[in-house]
């Protein structure tokens, strides 16, 4: 899986998002969606919704303090994220309100 990007907002100024390898959340399992909607192509990552805390044993690589609002970061393909292993990414801290979309290409 190569990461093109990942968008959200945050409700406070201050939150942070960071990107982690190989931690392990449990929560609800989300479907994933092919952006090239005349294709019947299922994408082969697992993609997980929680909230919570990140267990196993993650290492952070980028973090990065967010201003209140919409954010996105592009990684262009830079990240690969080989089979068995895992992206995890959190966003928020204390009472913020936050989300996070992942865009992603395969092969």
């Amino acid at each position: 899986m190569y990461i093109s990007r990942v968008a959200g907002s945050a409700s406070i100024a201050g939150a942070t998002a960071t990107l982690l390898k190989n931690g392990t959340v449990t929560g609800s399992t989300v479907t994933p969606l092919n952006l090239n909607f005349g294709s019947a192509n299922t994408s082969v990552m697992t993609v997980r919704s929680a909230t919570g805390t990140v267990t196993g044993s993650p290492v952070p690589f980028v973090t990065l303090i967010l201003p209140a609002g919409p954010f996105m970061i592009s990684f262009t393909g830079s990240i690969l994220v080989p089979p068995g292993s895992a992206l995890t990414i959190t966003v928020g801290t204390g009472a913020a309100t936050a989300s996070a979309n992942v865009s992603w290409w395969e092969y």
